[in-house]
Formats: structure tokens, C-alpha cells, sequence
């Protein structure tokens, strides 16, 4: 039985106008692409330029967190030296340290101020014999004073500068004494009752010259556990325990000075290596250029010859 097989054709015309509308769309769409396609590129640009800043800020925080850490590490290296100027007739350099940390830690203060108010107390009183407990505490009340009074780090500095010298010189008189009644104003009240007299007689004993180091010492040392009772009982700020958390930093990179002497003088050694090694090329390349100009003299002699 024979199959009968139908085609139908279908005649599409369009008009003018439905042309003209499909040449518009192809138009946009086209349009769309090549947008598209530029936005792509310029994301793709984009993502390296953030790649490359990136590692740049990477770069950046390595190199600043290598210069930190090396200025911690030499900062403590020069404050072990001026400890061990004192420690060394007392108690030895390791157990002052450690005592020293101890102290920073509960006065809040930093290591730094606290083992440099000690060196220069201790070699301010080393006629006297003052032993290295009694250092400890008169360094525990003065920055506790300090701490109590509402002092700023630069005006706690120029206190404890003032005071170290008030100690070598023998006697709180002059500027170092109007320095402690304007910044540690606590330690001028407390110098009053320890010494069992009026604001107005130890201004009077300052300017007679009886506030000397024999006196000041033992009130000092004595108020050590009263003041710190005070320190105590205030709560911390985040300055505060800014200043811990860099003090255990610090601490760390104390234990760790024997190695890094060792890695420091690894490092200069280094450096002459270099600096010699430079210098050999430099004095290979003079004797080069010689042996050259001596070449060159000898071939233009044979040449007139």
C-alpha cells in the first residue's frame, strides 16, 4: 500500500518595519555582548590589581612586624645591660629580671620604664648599699604614685628621671621636687604622712635640704603594699592591658636573648662576608682593567716598531 508524504511550506514575508525592528535587536544584543565581554575584562583587571594590593599590604605588615619585633629585640638587649650593671653585686641579672617583669606587671607599667627607673635607682644609690628588695619596692611605689595621680606616660617619664636624680645628687630639692608636687601628686602626700609631717613642712624641709635620699628610701619602700592594696582595687583600662600583653611579649623575647645574639652575630658576620667578598670584585676588576691597559700599551708598541 503506497504511503502519501505531504510537505508544507510555509512563506514568511515581513514587512519593512519588522526588519528594521529585528536589525535593532540584533543591534542591542550585540551592544549587550560587547559590554558584557569589557565588563569581563575589566573584573578579570580588576581582581590582579587586588591580588597585587594585596600583596603588597602583605609585604607591608611582614616588613613593619619584622621592624617592631627587631626594635623589641634591641630594646630589651640594652635594658638587660643597664640591669645588669646593678643585679650583677646583688641578686645576679636573671632573677633581677624576673623580679623586675613581676613588678611591671603589677604596677601596670612597662617593662621598659620599670627596669630603667631600677638601673638608674641602683646606680644612683650604690654608696649606700641599698639591697635589691628594697630597689624593688621604692621602684613598686613610684609607679603606683604615678599610676594613682593620673599621670600621663611623658609626664610619668619626666617624673621617674627627676627622682633618679633627686637620688643621685643625695636630696628632693629644686626641680625634681616641683616636678613631683605638679605630676605624681600621690607620692607628695604620701612622703608627708610616711615622714609624719604637713604638706607645708616638707615643702620647708625640700628647701633646707632634708629630704635626703636616707629619708626618702625608707618611706618609700615602706609604702609599697599600701599603695599597691590601692592599685589593686581600680579596674583595668585597655591601655592597661595593652601594656601586660606587650610586657609577656617582651618577656618571651628575654628568654630568648642568647639566640638571638646568636642569629645577631650570625647576621654581621654575614655582612663582612658580603662587604669582603665586594670588595675582592672591586679589587678583580682593578687588576683586570690593568692587566688590559698593560696589553693594550704593549700592541701599540710593537705596532710602531
Amino acid at each position: 500500500m503506497a504511503t502519501a508524504r505531504r510537505v508544507i511550506q510555509i512563506d514568511v514575508t515581513t514587512t519593512p518595519q519588522a526588519r528594521k525592528a529585528v536589525t535593532e535587536l540584533n543591534s542591542r544584543l550585540r551592544s549587550i555582548e560587547n559590554n558584557a565581554e569589557r565588563s569581563a575584562r575589566s573584573l578579570k583587571k580588576m581582581g590582579r590589581n587586588i591580588n597585587l594590593m594585596s600583596l603588597a599590604a602583605k609585604a607591608y605588615f611582614a616588613i613593619d612586624m619584622t621592624r617592631r619585633l627587631t626594635d623589641s629585640a634591641d630594646a630589651m638587649i640594652l635594658l638587660s645591660a643597664r640591669v645588669k650593671l646593678v643585679a650583677d653585686s646583688t641578686v645576679g641579672l636573671n632573677q633581677a629580671m624576673e623580679d623586675l617583669f613581676d613588678t611591671a606587671d603589677r604596677t601596670r607599667a612597662s617593662i621598659e620604664a620599670t627596669g630603667t627607673l631600677y638601673a638608674r635607682l641602683g646606680l644612683a644609690t650604690q654608696e649606700l648599699g641599698v639591697d635589691h628588695e628594697t630597689l624593688l619596692k621604692v621602684v613598686q611605689t613610684t609607679a603606683n604614685t604615678l599610676l594613682l595621680s593620673g599621670a600621663g606616660a611623658q609626664e610619668a617619664k619626666a617624673s621617674m628621671i627627676q627622682l633618679s636624680q633627686a637620688f643621685a645628687k643625695g636630696k628632693l630639692d629644686g626641680d625634681e621636687f616641683r616636678t613631683m608636687t605638679e605630676n605624681n601628686v600621690f607620692m607628695f602626700d604620701l612622703l608627708a604622712r610616711q615622714l609624719n609631717v604637713t604638706r607645708k613642712e616638707l615643702f620647708e624641709m625640700s628647701k633646707a635640704g632634708e629630704l635626703t635620699t636616707e629619708r626618702i628610701l625608707p618611706a618609700l619602700a615602706n609604702a609599697a603594699e599600701e599603695t599597691q592594696q590601692k592599685v589593686d582595687d581600680m579596674g583595668y583600662t585597655f591601655g592597661q592591658a595593652g601594656v601586660l600583653i606587650r610586657n609577656s611579649f617582651l618577656k618571651v623575647l628575654n628568654s630568648l636573648q642568647k639566640e638571638i645574639k646568636i642569629f645577631t652575630e650570625f647576621i654581621i658576620s654575614a655582612i663582612d662576608w658580603v662587604g669582603e667578598f665586594a670588595e675582592g670584585i672591586r679589587n678583580l676588576a682593578r687588576l683586570t682593567a690593568a692587566w688590559r691597559l698593560v696589553q693594550i700599551s704593549t700592541m701599540e708598541l710593537l705596532t710602531t716598531e
